[in-house]
């Protein structure tokens, strides 16, 4: 008898997305929400927030590791739940959605003291998972996550770093185009599997030690590392042509002060 496997992470994602849906107004309207609840501090109790209202509480009587700030939103049990805003204390304050005390929903970061740097990000029980939309300075992320980690086509500029191509599980997997702006590293295009170059590949802008460096390699790549290509030096003459082990040469040529060099099973003939 033929048995199906079933991947059951991905039953208790099923479970947890349509018994809970995620909540949205879209990002933009969160700076003028507006709650149709009743306010807590009309309630019979006033200090009741069990009943569905809408109130302002210090976070640190909210949450037990002497959380700053405070939150002002929709209650229920005690917890936020439902559009609130959160001053976290420290650099953000975040408008968005909540489930049993819990960032669920379409959340927005803005910077207290910085222009311009917003982060617009869904969260799944406060695992980030879904759009995710990061800006501040310089720096740019754009894609989306499942369960907190970066999967699926994304787009990366962090510390000089532009990232364009797919992820899986916050790691290069697939095509994918790694560019360092600074130059103080090669940047790279073509394939990966788990961050790690795996398939046909290109390093270019690689940084010149000397006149022997490699400015420039292309071929096919294991594990991280070329086995079967071509370098080249920054005036764009070949380097060296054949197959590699480690960043070596074992079955190739190399051209070297105008001579040729053959080498077999990483000896120079």
């Amino acid at each position: 008898m033929n048995l199906i496997k079933i991947d059951m992470s991905f039953i208790f994602f099923l479970i947890l997305f349509f018994c809970n849906p995620l909540y949205g107004i879209g990002f933009d309207e969160f700076d003028n929400f507006k709650s149709d609840l009743p306010l807590c501090s009309q309630l019979e109790d006033p200090k009741n927030y069990y009943h569905k209202c809408f109130g302002k509480k210090n976070n640190s009587d909210i949450y037990t590791d002497d959380a700053l700030g405070y939150y002002e939103g929709e209650w229920l049990y005690d917890l936020p739940n439902g559009i609130g805003k959160m001053d976290a204390g420290d650099e953000y304050i975040v408008y968005g959605f909540y489930k049993d005390g819990l960032r669920h929903g379409d959340m927005k970061f803005v910077h207290k003291t910085k222009r311009n740097c917003i982060n617009k990000i869904r969260y799944l029980y406060d695992f980030r998972h879904g759009y995710l939309d990061y800006k501040c300075g310089d720096d740019v992320i754009k894609g989306n996550t499942i369960f907190g980690k970066g999967s699926g086509q994304m787009f990366q500029l962090v510390n000089g770093l532009k990232i364009e191509g797919s992820l899986r599980n916050d790691k290069v997997h697939g095509y994918a185009d790694l560019k360092n702006q600074d130059k103080t590293q090669c940047s790279h295009t073509g394939y990966y599997i788990n961050g790690k170059r795996h398939g046909q590949n290109k390093a270019y802008d690689c940084p010149v030690k000397n006149k022997y460096s490699p400015y420039e390699e292309e071929g096919f790549y294991i594990n991280d590392q070329m086995v079967n290509g071509e370098t080249f030096y920054l005036d764009g003459t070949l380097r060296s042509k054949g197959i590699f082990s480690g960043n070596y040469i074992f079955n190739g040529k190399v051209y070297i002060d105008g001579r040729v060099d053959t080498y077999i099973h990483g000896q120079r003939q």
